[in-house]
């Protein structure tokens, strides 16, 4: 990657703009300055010495570029070449560019391209989107200088220029945008990605609104056209790939037309549109769709929680790079957020509904906004807090007094991503969760804290703006056994406190004011199906085996301290797998020995006398904690993952094996190794286990020695060596998420993919068979613990296997003892042979429905 220098006379100003370029350069980018002279460099000045120390800090075969501000500055740098050497002269460019600008657009283009003559190219044409938005017009003699072309004046026609007016070196097409909601957030967003794939700058101008052409850079700039349905954009590009940038966003608006590109929902009108409307449809009409969260039903009178934000002293920020700063580290960790929150929703809604949030992640990099918030900081003296707040509410407001009603709610948006970075700074106060009367509680989001203090007798339902099936609030409101939905955002739908409104959290749908005969329907409903969960709760206590008595034990997945207490009330029978990685995650350094110690002593006092199976860190993917620096891979998945980060990192590793091996003293504690796929990295594991015992012997420490050890079984390398592995591990734990994954090739958070992500394959079906054979050849026992073992239907094929586990989610287990109970393990037996016949899953799923019909199960 090519490497950037930034030299300055003055220190702040160049440690300020390394700060800027950080925020729009990729990770492993090489930046480095060389400013100021004196002591701590805070004389104005430059050093050639220092110049030439800063190039060899980021050299690299392809390239420095070296970016200076003014006078002396030029001199230093040229100076600083004659104490390299001659090879390392050829790579290094000193370029003419504005230091600001050039330093950011260079910046911005190393994720792009690894070509110093390309990324030289594009730091020299830094200053035209500021020209283009002053709407400044150069010279006949500046254009020539600068062989640049495009008269950056909008143009004051709506209709298309004369082919003549656009010059040589600029191309330039005028489209129908045809998409339904016009260039909303998401459209928008695929044109800025689509944009920055080639070599060329791209701007874009509504012509049925006449106005100025922006930058395809900036999100909100391309709102801000207002381009709806039926209006002609104006699309220039310049660059050596001008023509291919041009066709290809030709192409994408062409498959706008075909394909339109929704909304996340059909736009919410404003509250009093959304009440009118509401007035005008029939009760049995109002059913919208959400997220299912927490299966029951619920009608009541909706309230809705009210927020409220703390706004820090009024005092200026103490210091404008501290807050800068603050308002950095805040802007990355809602970006972190938001990705998880696409990562977890994309399954459920699909990668296009789901994108909204990588919208949003483009809100806050937008440079004008940046920019705006910086000079706020810098200028006029504000602290982090308040610089945000108003530059967003700047933007929003522009949105706000828009004609097109689309382009006003666009400023919730914005708002929205104000919340979220103001969230990092002040803190709020939320009303007490105490409700005096029964109600449906509608929020934006639930903490699990927040849902600890929920009274079912009195929150029948919950719905959530965002939230998802997955998170720890919606375990612990399944545990408290209160329905919920999410992804329904009522705050602009019209509604309030009072209005009823009916849910249903297996289906996710939702009934907004509801008439009396849907309120009896829901309400009948609602009791037969609590009337339903008491009896499995009740049944859950007993220990799990089959109607013939053939013991399969019944185990939780558990991946937070909450949610060991959901598996003790479930009827868990132990942990089968605890998912370390909440202890790592969300914070800026791993977590300490005695940390580790205390949470897995308190699962496991809550648990015994039943086993608790600590998997050791399982990261990589689409996980990974902030302080660990994997290299950029074009494949995550299938590069560093579970234990090889572990053996990577071998200071985070020993620590949590002296944690596990501390934990044992006094509890049945088991070690499990995630996505082992060869006996050599299951040697290279074991051996820190030795290390750990050594230490922890030397310094006197009590601790359990040996512990039960085995694998995660997530690939078809180590099911095809399992009877190898059978001789070394104490148990096997198939984790059938990821082994259909990599078995079919399939992604499995791929939308487009979703019907190869299923472990009830007949190709799953058989591995778990053959990893289950030669297990108990060698008398070892065998869990499986991905989402299947969650799945009805797939109980009695894994038990007719000879699965001697089962670990899934709490939630699932008193459904899965009851059905358990009804099943002969003779006829399990039978069923599984059959389905290893199958061709597909279909065939698979059609037996197994009929089984549990049979046996008195869910409906076939």
């Amino acid at each position: 990657m090519v490497g950037l220098v930034i030299v300055s006379h003055s220190r702040q100003l160049a440690e300020g703009l390394l700060g800027l370029a950080r925020q729009v350069a990729p990770r492993q980018a090489k930046i480095a300055i060389a400013a100021g002279i004196g002591e701590e460099h805070q004389e104005i000045g430059t050093d050639a010495l220092e110049i030439a120390a800063a190039i060899r800090s980021v050299y690299s075969e392809e390239g420095v570029l070296v970016l200076m501000d003014l006078g002396s500055a030029v001199l230093s740098a040229e100076m600083a070449l004659e104490f390299l050497s001659e090879a390392e002269r050829q790579r290094v460019r000193l370029c003419p560019a504005p230091v600001v600008e050039g330093t950011l657009a260079a910046a911005a283009q190393l994720a792009l391209s690894a070509d110093l003559d390309k990324i030289y190219a594009e730091a020299l044409i830094a200053l035209t989107p500021k020209q283009l938005h002053l709407g400044y017009s150069p010279s006949p003699y500046e254009r020539g200088a600068r062989g640049e072309g495009w008269q950056s004046q909008p143009s004051t026609s709506a209709q298309a220029l004369p082919s003549e007016s656009i010059p040589e070196d600029e191309l330039s097409l005028i489209v129908r945008l045809e998409n339904p909601h016009g260039l909303h957030a998401r459209p928008a967003t695929q044109l800025l990605q689509t944009a920055a794939r080639f070599d060329a700058q791209v701007w874009v101008a509504n012509l049925d609104r006449n106005t100025p052409a922006v930058e395809a850079v900036s999100l909100n700039a391309l709102l801000a056209l207002g381009a709806t349905q039926g209006q002609r954009l104006r699309v220039i590009a310049r660059g050596p790939q001008a023509a291919e940038a041009l066709a290809a966003i030709q192409d994408l608006m062409d498959a706008w037309q075909r394909h339109p590109v929704l909304e996340e929902a059909p736009p919410m009108p404003l509250a009093g549109e959304t009440k009118e409307r509401l007035e005008q449809t029939a009760p049995e009409e109002k059913a919208i769709r959400g997220v299912p969260i927490a299966e029951g039903i619920a009608v009541a009178p909706i309230h809705f929680l009210q927020t409220t934000w703390v706004e820090p002293p009024s005092s200026g920020a103490a210091s404008p790079r501290q807050e800068w700063q603050r308002l950095q580290a805040a802007i990355q960790k809602v970006e972190g957020d938001l990705q998880v929150r696409f990562e977890r929703l994309r399954g459920q809604l699909g990668e296009e509904k789901a994108a909204i949030f990588q919208a949003q992640a483009l809100f806050l990099r937008d440079p004008l906004l940046l920019e705006r918030a910086r000079q706020l900081i810098l200028k006029d003296n504000l602290n982090a807090w308040q610089a945000w707040k108003q530059a967003c509410d700047e933007a929003a407001q522009a949105f706000q007094q828009a004609d097109d009603s689309y382009l006003r709610q666009r400023a919730l948006d914005i708002l929205d991503i104000t919340r979220l970075v103001l969230a990092n700074f002040g803190e709020t106060k939320v009303e007490t969760l105490r409700l005096s009367e029964a109600a449906i509680l509608a929020a934006e989001e639930l903490t699990p804290n927040q849902v600890a203090e929920l009274d079912p007798q009195t929150v029948r339902g919950v719905i959530l703006a965002g939230g998802g099936a997955t998170s720890h609030s919606a375990i612990l409101l399944r545990g408290l056994g209160i329905p919920a939905v999410g992804g329904v955002d009522l705050a602009r739908s019209g509604l309030k406190d009072g209005d009823w409104i009916g849910i249903d959290g297996q289906s996710g749908e939702v009934w907004l004011c509801p008439g009396p005969a849907v309120i009896t329907e829901l309400e009948e409903k609602a009791r037969r199906w609590k009337e339903s969960r008491q009896r499995l709760l009740q049944s859950a206590r007993q220990p799990a085996q089959t109607r013939d008595g053939k013991r399969v034990e019944i185990l939780a997945n558990v991946g937070s301290l909450a949610e060991g207490k959901l598996a003790l009330t479930s009827g868990a029978e132990g942990i089968g797998v605890l998912r370390t990685e909440f202890l790592y995650q969300n914070r800026p350094h791993p977590p300490t020995e005695p940390e580790q110690v205390a949470v897995y002593c308190q699962l496991a006092e809550w648990l015994k006398p039943h086993a608790v199976v600590v998997r050791t860190l399982d990261v990589g993917g689409d996980k990974l904690p902030a302080y660990l620096s994997l290299p950029p891979e074009a494949n995550p998945y299938l590069g560093l993952r579970g234990i090889r980060v572990s053996l990577r990192y071998p200071d985070i590793f020993l620590t949590q094996i002296r944690a596990i091996l501390r934990a044992a003293t006094d509890y049945p504690i088991h070690l499990l190794l995630p996505m082992v796929a060869t006996l050599e990295e299951w040697e290279q594991a074991k051996a820190f286990v030795c290390k750990a015992h050594e230490q922890l012997d030397r310094e006197g420490i009590p601790h359990g020695y040996p512990v039960p050890m085995g694998i995660m079984v997530e690939t078809p390398a180590s099911v095809y060596l399992a009877e190898h592995f059978a001789k070394e591990v104490e148990f096997f734990s198939i984790g059938t998420n990821d082994l259909t994954q990599y078995t079919l090739a399939a992604e499995r958070g791929n939308p487009a993919l979703s019907e190869y992500n299923d472990a009830l394959h007949p190709a799953i079906l058989r591995q778990i068979q053959q990893v289950i054979s030669a297990a108990h050849a060698c008398g070892k026992r065998v869990t499986v613990c991905g989402e299947v073992a969650s799945l009805p239907e797939a109980l009695p094929i894994l038990v007719g296997l000879g699965t001697d586990e089962l670990s899934l989610n709490p939630n699932a287990i008193p459904q899965q003892k009851a059905i358990l109970a009804r099943v002969e393990s003779g006829e399990a037996q039978s069923l599984a042979q059959e389905v290893l016949k199958c061709r597909n899953v279909g065939e698979v799923r059609q037996l197994a429905q009929r089984f549990l019909a049979e046996i008195g199960g869910i409906e076939p």
